[in-house]
């Protein structure tokens, strides 16, 4: 995360010119500015694992967009800080904020923007072992990305294509199968089906994938495969190098799994 300070310092430069006063649409866009920063300062602290920072730069994007009238910015957001409740253990609140977030953008979200916010509230009903919420959120996800249309995107939700409609249900099925193991039979068709669709260049999002595959293997206690990369040529890079600490600490945590709970010598991840 080496670009996190020049994130940072950026927002901080961006907030400053909010002390000046300017005409009513170049003040819009300017809050609509910050508030997209703010929100990628908030994710990149979260990732570190800086949870209140990261709720700091949440909130005051949250009301940048409100200033800027940016209904859409302002879901989204609100479904960051979503994700981030499910990461630290709050998946009840995670939920409620999905529903404001749902509610306030009520003819203002495209299908895409809603399939977004329903794939983080099914991360949330997975974290609480809800399988029938899970099934319905998760179905509910893809069927609002079908009626999506090309060039309806927003430029803060690029990332969401066929490849993250896959890999976020095979990571909801994952976390699921921590409380039901029989749903790693759902959840591997979707990560690969999201590694297979996604460009290998995207390197954390391919490496979230990999470490999801290995923690299949390691509820279905195929030990030797939780060690083996599913892709003969994909070569994560290390953790020090272009991924965040909670990311090292995944597959790290992933690996520890993988030597503690089978019986047989160690192999290396």
């Amino acid at each position: 995360m080496v670009l996190m300070p020049e994130v940072w310092s950026a927002t901080q430069a961006m907030t400053d010119l909010l002390d000046y006063r300017y005409s009513e649409s170049i003040t819009r866009r300017l809050f609509r500015s910050v508030a997209d920063l703010a929100r990628l300062a908030g994710w990149m602290s979260h990732d570190v694992g800086l949870q209140s920072t990261a709720q700091r730069y949440f909130t005051f994007a949250l009301h940048c967009s409100k200033e800027a009238d940016e209904v859409a910015l302002g879901a989204e957001i609100l479904s960051r800080m979503a994700g981030q409740m499910v990461h630290i253990g709050r998946p009840h609140d995670a939920i409620a904020v999905i529903d404001l977030a749902r509610r306030g953008g009520t003819g203002n979200l495209s299908s895409h923007e809603l399939s977004v916010l329903t794939t983080c509230e099914a991360s949330a009903y997975a974290a609480l072992g809800n399988v029938k919420e899970v099934d319905r959120t998760v179905g509910l996800a893809e069927k609002q990305f079908a009626e999506g249309r090309p060039g309806q995107e927003r430029n803060w939700i690029p990332f969401c294509d066929r490849a993250y409609i896959e890999a976020m249900a095979g990571h909801v099925y994952q976390t699921l199968a921590n409380h039901q193991p029989t749903m790693t039979g759902r959840a591997e068709p979707y990560i690969i089906n999201g590694l297979r669709l996604r460009q290998a260049n995207l390197i954390r999002s391919n490496t979230f994938d990999l470490i999801s595959l290995a923690g299949i293997r390691v509820i279905q206690g195929e030990y030797e495969e939780a060690s083996k990369s599913p892709r003969p040529h994909y070569k994560p890079p290390e953790p020090s190098a272009l991924l965040a600490p909670s990311t090292g600490s995944e597959i790290s945590e992933t690996e520890h799994k993988t030597t503690a709970t089978d019986p047989r010598p160690h192999v290396s991840w």
